[in-house]
C-alpha cells in the first residue's frame, strides 16, 4: 500500500504572498506568487490574527475545519505559526487531514455499538418478548 499524506504546509509572507507548498494533500505550488487570502477566501476572517503572529506566540490553532479545495474534501486542523524561511520572516500554515482518524473512530464506535447490541440481545433474550406482551 502506498503512502497516504496526512498533512501539508504552505508558506507565505506577511503580505500574504504564497512562497512555497509541499503539495502533499492538494496542488497549490502553481499559485506561488499569489495572495493566500485571495486563493483561500475562507482565511480572510482570520487574516488580522495571522498577520500579527510573532515567533514567541503560541501558534494559532483552528481545529476541525470542514475544508474543500477542488477535488479535495476533509475535516482538517489548521495551525498558523511564524517562522523563518530563506532568511525571511514568514507564516507557515500546517494543514492536518483528520479523515483517516475520524474514520477509525467511527469504525470503533460502530463495532462498540454492535457488540453492545449483541451482548444486550443475548443477556436479555426474553426481555423483549415479556415487555411487548
Amino acid at each position: 500500500m502506498g503512502h497516504i499524506a496526512t498533512s501539508q504546509y504552505i508558506v507565505f509572507n506577511f503580505k500574504g504572498v504564497i512562497v512555497k507548498s509541499c503539495d502533499s494533500l492538494f496542488p497549490i505550488s502553481g499559485q506561488t506568487g499569489k495572495n493566500i487570502f485571495d486563493v483561500f477566501p475562507v482565511l480572510k476572517c482570520i487574516e488580522p490574527d495571522v498577520q500579527k503572529l510573532q515567533q514567541k506566540d503560541v501558534p494559532l490553532f483552528l481545529p476541525h475545519v470542514a475544508f474543500a479545495r477542488k477535488n479535495y474534501h476533509s475535516i482538517c486542523d489548521f495551525v498558523f505559526m511564524r517562522d523563518t524561511f530563506a532568511s525571511h520572516d514568514v507564516i507557515v500554515w500546517m494543514i492536518t487531514d483528520n479523515a483517516r482518524h475520524y474514520q477509525c473512530l467511527l469504525q470503533q464506535k460502530q463495532l462498540h455499538n454492535k457488540n453492545f447490541y449483541e451482548h444486550f440481545s443475548i443477556t436479555n433474550k426474553g426481555y423483549k418478548d415479556n415487555f411487548l406482551h
